[in-house]
């Protein structure tokens, strides 16, 4: 079975398709990667247990995901194994040390950067 949803952001609306069992996933779980999370299980595109999430701080991240129903993992690598759809949330200047270790887990998958063009 394939859903479909749409998110807003800003002005603009966005469709997408799902299926029943994608899953995805995000390394840095901020503002920005928690309020994407968020619209996904609020469209009804994904069930809580079909999104995951990474962060430095596990403290942190529990907090963010456990009242959600989201799964929290230890490091980038849990998260590279679980999803099929990757979203990297962090600064910048981390993106490169954070993916670097998972590279070859992502082959295949897509992968979404929130990180500003330049």
């Amino acid at each position: 079975m394939v859903r479909v949803g749409s998110l807003i952001f800003g002005e603009r609306d966005y469709m997408f398709q799902t299926n029943d069992d994608m899953k995805v996933g995000f390394i840095g779980f901020g503002n920005m990667a928690q309020a994407l999370a968020a619209g996904l299980a609020a469209s009804g595109a994904l069930q809580p247990g079909q999104i995951g999430a990474c962060a430095r701080d596990r403290a942190k991240l529990h907090r963010n995901t456990e009242p959600h129903g989201f799964l929290a993992f230890d490091d980038a690598a849990g998260v590279a194994g679980f999803a099929d759809v990757v979203v990297v949330a962090v600064k910048p200047y981390q993106v490169e040390a954070v993916l670097a270790p998972v590279k070859g887990m992502l082959a295949g998958k897509v992968v979404v950067s929130v990180k500003p063009p330049g």
